[in-house]
């Protein structure tokens, strides 16, 4: 909000009806001034997937398309920010610095994160408990210099009952080149009554050798219809940035490439 302020000088010719009529005024110039900015910030905004950092002026989020949001006004003081958490944020610019973008945040999202887990390094109950019931990628990329992205949908009833979800690396058939993940899927034997969406990333840092510039990802899934889906791509060892680039329109990043939905 843009606040207003006046200085009653005391040549002022204020009777009694005069001052309200003036505080009158100065109220709607204030709720119009609130409406104003309620308004930029939802025709004008952003919304990107990012890590919470701390700076010396306190928090900053990184986002996945290299940008530094300096958060100069929180209209989600309720959401809690610590160091790393990774999050979905909605905001809109106020002007830039030497770093990045000043903004207002409008709103913050939790972001399922994970890790992938080896194959080989599960037992036969966990291989159990990870699942293997259906379920369908809607959308798959790489961004944040580390992170493979999907958004999913699955079908569910209970909206008590959480669902599981893990990328689990085919210790089998990867190769240090080539890894192949299955993303996996537990139900737990809720009812498919209505289909519902879902996002998670995963850090896939750990799956690049150190010795290695890229690392093909195959990831696959079953389908609903019982088929199993594939995509794939590479990760890249990340490179250094510049300070700000051109704020992200979406979420999106590097799209697997070679899909193969046969």
């Amino acid at each position: 909000m843009n606040a207003i302020f006046f200085q009653e000088h005391k040549h002022f010719p204020g009777t009694k009806w005069m001052r309200s009529a003036w505080v009158l005024v100065l109220g709607m110039l204030l709720l119009s001034s609130c409406l104003q900015d309620d308004e930029d910030s939802w025709s004008n905004f952003y919304i990107s997937y990012g890590v919470v950092h701390t700076s010396q002026s306190g928090f900053v989020i990184r986002t996945d398309g290299g940008n530094t949001l300096r958060i100069l006004e929180n209209r989600h003081q309720t959401y809690p920010l610590q160091d790393g958490k990774r999050l979905i944020v909605n905001y809109t610019i106020l002007g830039t610095n030497p770093t990045g973008y000043d903004v207002r945040i409008n709103e913050l999202a939790d972001l399922l994160t994970k890790n992938p887990v080896s194959s080989s390094a599960l037992s036969p109950h966990q291989q159990d408990s990870i699942g293997n019931d259906p379920i369908e990628i809607t959308d798959i990329w790489l961004g944040g210099e580390k992170y493979l992205n999907i958004n999913f949908s699955i079908y569910r009833n209970d909206p008590g009952l959480l669902h599981f979800v893990n990328l689990v690396v085919n210790d089998e058939v990867s190769t240090a080149e080539r890894k192949v993940l299955q993303f996996r899927h537990n139900e737990y034997d809720d009812d498919r009554v209505r289909l519902v969406p879902g996002r998670v990333s995963f850090d896939v840092s750990s799956l690049l050798a150190q010795d290695l510039d890229s690392v093909k990802l195959v990831v696959t899934w079953k389908t609903y219809n019982q088929s199993v889906r594939k995509d794939s791509g590479y990760y890249k060892r990340p490179e250094q940035t510049a300070a700000f680039v051109a704020p992200e329109s979406s979420p999106k990043g590097s799209v697997l490439t070679d899909r193969a939905l046969r």
